[in-house]
């Protein structure tokens, strides 16, 4: 898989875990996730700032522990996000968040 340092929108596809090593090589390439910003901090990655950090990757498993809270949190701090490996539910929940923080933000 080869990729280039691009604006995406929205993927949409069953990748399977054997994927998410590229998916993060991707990410530290082009944008600091908290384990490469830990490394470059040389301290842990419980320790990086999460303002700090440009990109993350939210496992269907972890969205199912999110508050909306939390979930409006990731959303708004974050410029670049996967969700991997989330239900069709989920993905609704998450154009649903999309949609009410861009309402919040026209307000």
């Amino acid at each position: 898989m080869n990729f280039d340092c691009l604006g995406v929108g929205i993927i949409t596809a069953d990748t399977g875990i054997e994927k998410k090593n590229q998916i993060l090589e991707f990410l530290e390439k082009c944008f600091y996730i908290a384990q490469d910003l830990a490394k470059r901090l040389n301290i842990s990655p419980n320790d990086v700032d999460p303002k700090d950090v440009r990109a993350v990757v939210v496992s269907g498993s972890e969205l199912a522990e999110f508050s909306s809270q939390q979930l409006d949190q990731t959303l708004t701090l974050h410029s670049e996000i996967v969700f991997a490996r989330t239900s069709p539910q989920q993905k609704l929940i998450i154009v649903e968040g999309l949609f009410s923080i861009t309402n919040k933000l026209k307000n």
